[in-house]
């Protein structure tokens, strides 16, 4: 078994969980072997009070596009956080083969808006 996870924060950058992994560009939380949206959570999220507009963790995935549906429904670009202080975080709970349940924090990004 070759152990090659990478995770990307910010930046595109492979970082080998040992010494000696094989290099690999699957992404750990985002791409077709990536987690659940229900195994997401954040330090808070913010609410901006019209119940279609998605700003969760869910959208924290990396190259997330914004898309307005044109009915009221908006989801964001990039999780947004419902506090602006230094304490926010995205917390992505897996199972990673050989190494069980484990949990990663992702911190979050300050991108624009586009429609």
């Amino acid at each position: 078994m070759t152990f090659c996870w990478a995770l990307y924060i910010r930046h595109i950058a492979h970082l080998p969980i040992f010494p000696g992994a094989q290099a690999c560009h699957e992404y750990l939380v985002s791409g077709p072997h990536g987690v659940p949206d229900s195994h997401l959570t954040a330090s808070s999220s913010w609410n901006s009070g019209l119940p279609q507009d998605n700003n969760g963790p869910d959208r924290s995935r990396l190259f997330t596009q914004a898309y307005d549906y044109g009915n009221g429904t908006f989801y964001r670009g990039a999780w947004t956080a419902g506090q602006n202080d230094q304490n926010q975080y995205i917390q992505v709970s897996a199972r990673i083969e050989g190494f069980g349940q484990t949990t990663f924090y992702k911190i979050g990004n300050d991108g624009t808006l586009s429609k």
